[in-house]
């Protein structure tokens, strides 16, 4: 989204370039958060993503992180992106769809 000179806001189309929103990380993250269960590692890499940065506005706001060591996905979206439950519908069917390909 960006302002024009008297400060509305429009959406404006881009082109998307996927290695700047999608961050893999292929080995366990034990280095950084000690020696804790995967589950609580996974919980504070997302808590640190929380607090940590705002999504940048310089490119599209929405951002997917790949743990692959946790198997899980993290999906980081500006909260104008959809409405909270066409966003869970969207959400919810993705497991499945990926499953199926």
């Amino acid at each position: 989204m960006v302002k024009d000179s008297c400060c509305r806001e429009y959406w404006q189309r881009t082109e998307v370039d996927v290695d700047r929103h999608l961050i893999v990380f292929d080995k366990p993250l034990s280095d950084e958060y000690g020696s804790i269960s995967d589950e609580d590692i996974v919980n504070e890499y997302v808590a640190d993503l929380s607090v940590s940065s705002p999504l940048s506005t310089d490119k599209p706001l929405w951002k997917i992180h790949q743990l692959m060591a946790y198997r899980c996905i993290i999906f980081r979206l500006h909260h104008s992106f959809r409405d909270g439950i066409s966003l869970m519908s969207m959400l919810l069917v993705l497991p499945e769809k990926m499953t199926k390909d």
